[in-house]
Formats: structure tokens, C-alpha cells, sequence
């Protein structure tokens, strides 16, 4: 069921999931919608956790540890708590 959620990217971001959709389209021979192929770059990232935190270490600000584990405790995936650690 679609939910709501705006987001901001920046222009490079924007750029490469354009540039995604379109090879998407191209080697499917489908057209996909800029949020189907978000949905199922986000779903992949899930999978590849490891790799969306080398990509993202260095950047955002450190939380303390408490918050950390705050949000983790919170932070449910496909039903299970935690489930993406």
C-alpha cells in the first residue's frame, strides 16, 4: 500500500536515479515510474547494508550511543524489531 513520504535529493542524486530509470527502461524495455525505481533501490540497500554504510561513513553526525540503540529499539523491518542490524 503507497504511503507518503516527500524527500529531498540533491541535484546529483536526482541526476543518477534519472540516469537509473532510464537504463532500468532500457534493458526491461518497460517504462518505470522515478518512485518504483526508488522503491526497489531502497529495498536493495536493506539487502546491502554493509554496503549503504561504507558508502555513508564519514558523512551525517555522530549520535551518541544511547540514541543510537534508541532508534534501532524503534525501528522495525518486515516486522521483526531491530531487524535490519
Amino acid at each position: 500500500m503507497p504511503s507518503g513520504v516527500s524527500v529531498r535529493l540533491s541535484r546529483e542524486g536526482k541526476e543518477l536515479l534519472e540516469r537509473l530509470q532510464a537504463i532500468v527502461e532500457y534493458r526491461l524495455g518497460k517504462r518505470y515510474s522515478l518512485q518504483e525505481v526508488l522503491d526497489a533501490a531502497v529495498r536493495l540497500s536493506a539487502k546491502r547494508l554493509a554496503e549503504l554504510i561504507a558508502e555513508l561513513e564519514g558523512g551525517g553526525v555522530r549520535l551518541p550511543r544511547r540514541a543510537a540503540e534508541e532508534l534501532l529499539e524503534e525501528a522495525s523491518f518486515e516486522g521483526r524489531r531491530g531487524g535490519m542490524a
